[in-house]
């Protein structure tokens, strides 16, 4: 279902939306976070089931959902636009519980589904197990696999590093059994078909010692599990405690961690050393191949943690990462967005997300789309729980900002060139977030030029036709002017 947020203007459905911020003002005694309005979007695509999407990846003209129903796992194809469900296939089984948490990507045209699953019959004899599905893009099964794994309790956080020939997928225990300083990692070593070829229980000693993300080590033969402390796995899939960052990367599972450029860039809810964070939000960590910080940026809102299955994702092209997060506790009203150049040294854009009141958002996870869009997805609730169900927003490469309110005039850099000339001039920029275009004014103000589709870098502007003379460029952000200089026709 395709959806574009209310605007301000004052109508039946706005006055109803304040009734109820005045209710719970009344009830609470402060202002109801639904009093915020929703900021625009590309499309929401709802969800029949009360479930919530776990997980999601675009694929060629449409996107692949993971959903858990009630012990059975669900795969659906959803069109790229959200319009519509294209199909949809349900995995169960009579004697087996099962929870869905990965897609992976396999090839062109095949996709796995990981999960984990545990017998029904016998409660007092749990056995639980490795669930792997493979699956064509037009959702036929083609392979499962099931392998024992434990019996020390089911996965409650799941993630995978792919190799160009295998999968190394992790997962940590919910309870934990011996003490409540001990808990347990696993680690299976499996083929592109989901069969496993090896595993490994690692059993860990301390609070906070899980990890969630595994990462290709940036020199041969070891790859690297990022959470509340970080490890080097072995050959044997045997963790090594590496040295103790407990203090710089805060205990939580919001933890992924990406290889860029040489250097780890790891997104987790707090950190040491980054005080304006620590009310809530997301914070980025750009560390160099030895774990120093290098520096760290983020996005802050109070009383929310970064995703739990997906705080971050890279653009296609490496560049940029988005980040996001939503309020933890009862009512998941609000989550925020913000783009970030890799390195870390400049946020391009945030955006506050809250709608127009009628319902709350628990976002389970981010994923970029192959347009560079951001897809954020999980279950949505209304106020008194009467209408629960999955959905996925989609939000431009700009975060469908037409303008936004952080960047104020003079955050542009710009600098102009050949000036006077006798016809093109040429701008190099540096700052556009979002659409802007350059206008040109003659002497006594009339707008003689109009050039559109800004971009950062170079933007070249042919005047050849104006007659010499004295000129003033403008560049605006909607009809917000962001900038000014003077140009000389000869």
């Amino acid at each position: 279902m395709k959806y574009t947020a209310p605007n301000l203007s004052l109508g039946l459905f706005k006055i109803l939306a304040i009734l109820r911020c005045i209710s719970f003002l009344f009830l609470f005694f402060v202002v109801s976070p639904e009093c915020i309005y929703g900021q625009k979007f590309e499309w929401e695509y709802i969800g029949q089931d009360d479930t919530g999407i776990v997980d999601a990846i675009p694929v060629e003209q449409k996107l692949i959902v993971l959903e858990n129903n009630f012990g059975a796992i669900k795969v659906k194809s959803i069109s790229t636009d959200g319009e519509s469900l294209e199909q949809e296939v349900e995995y169960k089984t009579d004697s087996l519980h099962l929870t869905g948490f990965n897609l992976i990507d396999v090839n062109a045209n095949e996709f796995l589904v990981i999960g984990w699953a545990k017998n029904k019959a016998d409660s007092s004899n749990l056995r639980y197990y490795f669930l792997s599905l493979k699956y064509n893009k037009e959702l036929e099964l083609l392979s499962q696999h099931l392998e024992f794994y434990s019996t020390l309790g089911s996965i409650f956080y799941s993630s995978y590093y792919r190799t160009d020939t295998s999968l190394i997928v992790l997962g940590n225990n919910y309870f934990n059994y011996i003490s409540p300083d001990t808990g347990f990692i696993h680690l299976f070593h499996m083929d592109f078909d989901g069969k496993v070829l090896q595993q490994k229980v690692n059993k860990v000693k301390g609070p906070n010692r899980h990890c969630y993300s595994i990462v290709e080590k940036n020199y041969p033969n070891k790859e690297l599990c990022f959470g509340n402390t970080v490890y080097s796995v072995g050959e044997d899939l045997i963790l090594h405690l590496k040295d103790d960052y407990i203090r710089q990367i805060n205990p939580g599972n919001q933890v992924k961690a990406l290889l860029v450029n040489d250097n780890y860039l790891v997104s987790t809810t707090t950190a040491a050393g980054t005080p304006e964070y620590e009310g809530g939000g997301v914070v980025l960590l750009l560390m160099d191949k030895d774990l120093n910080l290098i520096r760290y940026n983020g996005s802050a809102l109070s009383g929310a943690y970064a995703l739990p299955r997906s705080g971050m994702d890279l653009t296609r092209d490496r560049k940029h990462v988005y980040t996001a997060c939503n309020v933890s506790g009862p009512k998941y009203i609000q989550f925020k967005l913000a783009k970030f150049t890799v390195d870390l040294k400049k946020k391009l854009w945030e955006v506050d997300f809250s709608n127009i009141g009628l319902y709350r958002y628990a976002m389970w996870g981010a994923v970029t789309d192959l347009d560079d869009g951001f897809i954020v997805y999980g279950k949505r609730f209304n106020w008194d729980y009467s209408e629960i169900s999955s959905y996925m927003i989609k939000f431009n490469a700009d975060g469908n900002i037409s303008w936004t309110q952080n960047v104020e005039p003079g955050a542009l850099t710009v600098k102009s060139y050949s000036n006077p000339s006798n016809g093109p001039l040429t701008l190099d920029i540096d700052g556009i977030i979002g659409n802007y275009d350059i206008r040109v004014f003659d002497i006594v103000g009339r707008n003689v030029h109009v050039h559109s589709g800004v971009d950062d870098g170079l933007n070249t502007l042919d005047l050849n036709s104006l007659p010499p003379g004295a000129y003033v460029y403008k560049i605006f952000q909607q009809n917000k002017e962001m900038f000014s200089g003077k140009w000389v026709r000869q």
